[in-house]
């Protein structure tokens, strides 16, 4: 296994597009990393590998996806550009959460707003692509996983892929069959991100015959999944590999926190008392359930909806809690058989997904009196679930890298973590890991 060095590393971890085109190439000298002959240089990879940003696949983030990125450094070393995309036409894209939308962009609806708004554009179309086969070096698009790179008939009716390819053409067939040099192999973020975007909604113990698009992939089915692309790039061509491990998704800014002791929106302390007087009634069920008819040690008492204890009996306008309906929270009923349902505070150590703050705003009743849903939220449990499966995939990513030393491996979470703490700049230009012009995520 070989490692490659730190500034080519930095022009992969632009997985999701970045605003930002450095001033001048990297100099490191005119020496690639290693051996390897980037001159034939290939990925393969699923959406984030192919530019796709903004919820859909565009001209401009395709121009910013990494592999072009990254080919222009190698380009500029090499003295020719050889790497080729299948560019789509359009500057909008089709929503791949929306239909009939184009790409999102932010906003705020109004000065009374903290959080942005994300609206769409209208949608665009694609053409056929213009580039062959035997010349294209990006075998990237969405819809494109580690489990179905072999099989044709699983990506008929994939827009991306019926532009590029013919009916029957696997794209790994047709990668080894145009003589790389060096593949970069990027899968598995596709995998966490459709499981962490849908709340961790779906099932993680699902066998991959039964998975759904909301599932979360089995450590045993990505190993044998990307141990075949590995093996077939190595067996049928004489190309080393890269491959990129992954990094924690929920350091993006698709997801975020809510400190309520922070809380920047305010409310009038008329909404924040009648929400008190609102969950009077479930408060003291909680407290009768946990220490009267129970008696409950503290680490399996249900909690209570309290807006404003730290300073009652006053009211200020600070907001003091999300309410969110959890799967992990059992439906309890008190000796007279009045229910008290699975409602909790978030902590502030859970997530909300991004498209669901923009409907939390002074005077709405959702997330207060009309809790969040299960595919709203990440708690802690299904973070936890996230977590040990990203570190499963990890880890087959390099026990599969130590068995040749023909594959290396780009540390890309690592890198990840660093601009998520804003201790990473490139050229004099600070990266972060927010929704800005510096961001390194769209």
């Amino acid at each position: 296994m070989k490692t490659l060095t730190k500034k080519y590393i930095i022009l992969l971890f632009l997985a999701m597009g970045c605003a930002y085109d450095p001033a001048s190439p990297l100099d490191d000298g005119n020496e690639l990393p290693t051996s390897a002959d980037f001159t034939r240089f290939f990925v393969m990879g699923d959406k984030f590998a192919s530019g796709f940003m903004d919820g859909t696949l565009y001209n401009g983030g395709q121009k910013y996806s990494y592999p072009s990125l990254l080919a222009q450094v190698l380009d500029s070393v090499n003295g020719e550009p050889t790497f080729q995309q299948a560019l789509v036409s359009s500057e909008r894209g089709m929503n791949a959460e929306l239909s009939n939308e184009g790409k999102f962009y932010l906003e705020y609806p109004s000065s009374n707003y903290i959080y942005t708004y994300r609206n769409t554009e209208a949608a665009g179309s694609y053409s056929q692509a213009s580039v062959s086969l035997q010349s294209l070096r990006d075998f990237s698009f969405p819809g494109l996983t580690v489990f179905n790179v072999d099989d044709a008939s699983a990506l008929n009716g994939n827009t991306y892929y019926e532009r590029v390819f013919t009916q029957n053409e696997s794209p790994l067939a047709q990668l080894t069959a145009n003589d790389p040099g060096v593949v970069l192999v990027s899968f598995g973020m596709d995998v966490l991100y459709r499981y962490a975007l849908a709340g961790a909604s779906g099932s993680e113990n699902e066998a991959l015959a039964d998975l759904g698009e909301t599932d979360l992939l089995l450590p045993a089915d990505f190993e044998q999944s990307l141990s075949t692309i590995i093996t077939s790039i190595l067996d049928n061509t004489e190309a080393d590999v890269v491959l990129t491990n992954l990094y924690d998704p929920l350091l993006s800014p698709f997801f975020t926190t809510i400190n309520t002791s922070l809380e920047t929106e305010i409310y009038p302390s008329s909404y924040v008392s009648d929400l008190i007087g609102y969950y009077a009634d479930f408060n003291t069920n909680v407290f009768t359930y946990n220490q009267i008819e129970n008696d409950l040690p503290r680490e399996q008492r249900r909690t209570t909806i309290d807006y404003d204890i730290e300073n009652w009996p006053l009211v200020s306008p600070e907001f003091r809690a999300r309410v969110i309906r959890d799967e992990y929270t059992p439906v309890v009923y008190l000796n007279d058989g009045t229910e008290i349902p699975n409602i909790r505070r978030l902590n502030e150590d859970e997530y909300v997904l991004y498209h669901v703050v923009k409907d939390i705003s002074p005077g709405s009743d959702f997330s207060s009196r009309i809790p969040m849903t299960d595919e709203m939220v990440l708690v802690e449990q299904e973070i936890e679930i996230i977590d040990q499966r990203r570190e499963a995939f990890n880890q087959i990513i390099e026990t599969i890298a130590a068995g040749s030393d023909r594959i290396m491996v780009a540390d890309i979470a690592s890198v990840v973590e660093q601009v998520a703490n804003e201790e990473y700049n490139l050229e004099g230009v600070g990266y972060s890991a927010k929704f800005d012009r510096y961001g390194i995520f769209s």
